[in-house]
């Protein structure tokens, strides 16, 4: 079997892909074809290393390589990405109440004068905006998951949900 036959066979047994209209697997490719090529060539070294140990690759051989092998990375990969951006709202909401607190405890105590009370409110409402920003600005897929050799399959898997 040629690597495209192989590689057509993987296409019929991921499940991800079947999942997903054909018309949004094209357009994902085109947007972020850098990851697909990673994935196609992760998938083709899989597929090199079960050929090299003199197996037949055969549907099963597909269905084993998606359930064992691609999978499982996917849903790593899924956990890992919502895992980064929990942490990194959590840093963003954390650091903004440590400023906030800082400086509503000087307003409350007196260490603030009464006349820099209204500069406060006002850097009080600037910094309301900037965790706005911060905020929109935290990644769904930060950059150590869009590098991963499966996050096209990742991105495909976010379409269907």
């Amino acid at each position: 079997m040629s690597m495209r036959e192989l590689l057509d066979q993987m296409r019929h047994e991921i499940p991800l892909l079947m999942d997903v209209p054909m018309r949004t697997i094209l357009r994902i490719r085109q947007a972020d074809y850098d990851s697909f090529v990673l994935y196609r060539n992760a998938l083709q070294q899989v597929i090199r290393e079960h050929l090299r140990n003199d197996r037949q690759f055969s549907k099963d051989t597909a269905r084993e390589i998606c359930s064992d092998v691609i999978l499982p990375q996917v849903r790593k990969l899924k956990v890992d990405a919502r895992a980064r951006r929990r942490s990194a709202v959590r840093k963003a909401l954390s650091a903004t109440a440590a400023v906030s607190a800082a400086v509503g405890l000087g307003l409350v105590s007196g260490m603030i004068r009464p006349e820099l009370e209204r500069v406060f409110q006002i850097g009080g409402v600037v910094l309301a905006g900037k965790v706005g920003d911060i905020l929109s600005a935290i990644e769904k897929h930060p950059a150590e998951v869009r590098s991963h050799n499966m996050y096209f399959l990742l991105q495909l898997v976010t379409q269907a949900d």
